[in-house]
């Protein structure tokens, strides 16, 4: 992903106009985004694209979003390995 965010922006924004979902980590969505805060672009605004993003935030778990009103956070899973 982060080859297309560095080197074929203009080609990934009108793919991402075409998707209902993206899923992309935290690094990626603050450099697509060009934001730094925790509630950067994925929220699937008009300028991302997507209707629905999932931004996996590592052992911090996930975050969805879409452009209704409504956010979910899920944490990770614990797991007894």
């Amino acid at each position: 992903m982060n080859y297309w965010i560095a080197g074929k922006p203009g080609a990934l924004k009108k793919l991402l106009g075409r998707i209902d979902l993206l899923l992309i980590n935290d690094g990626e969505i603050r450099q697509l985004t060009g934001e730094t805060k925790r509630r950067h672009g994925g929220r699937g605004d008009p300028p991302l694209g997507p209707r629905a993003v999932v931004v996996k935030r590592g052992e911090h778990g996930v975050v969805g979003a879409s452009r209704t009103p409504a956010r979910s956070r899920f944490p990770r899973c614990r797991s007894s390995a």
